[in-house]
């Protein structure tokens, strides 16, 4: 993945970052692990590149190498100690599966 696109991204730069998407920068890059723009939003609970990336057509059920989406990342970041209910609507209002998650048992209810 272009490290300009993952600073546009983590910066929040929704403008430079639709600007590119325009010009043809790929919104479904992915880093060596697989973590794509989306991801990298999501998991920062950044509602408005969240809904930018999803306009310009990123996947939203993309998996990175441990099977973690966009929606996963949503809803639960370590790092913080939280998840992002906004971010996490918009995802499955755009068609993430819940059953996709890359947590165990996605994250719909178990034994269903």
């Amino acid at each position: 993945m272009p490290n300009q696109l993952i600073e546009i991204v983590k910066a929040g730069d929704v403008a430079t970052a639709q600007r590119l998407f325009a010009e043809g920068a790929d919104v479904n890059a992915r880093d060596e692990t697989g973590v794509t723009l989306l991801m990298l939003a999501a998991h920062a609970g950044d509602l408005p590149m969240t809904k930018a990336l999803i306009a310009a057509g990123a996947e939203v059920n993309a998996s990175e190498e441990h099977g973690w989406t966009a929606l996963s990342k949503s809803v639960f970041n370590a790092e913080l100690n939280r998840g992002f209910a906004e971010v996490t609507q918009v995802l499955i209002d755009a068609g993430a599966d819940m059953e996709l998650s890359g947590m165990p048992h996605g994250l719909g209810r178990s034994g269903s």
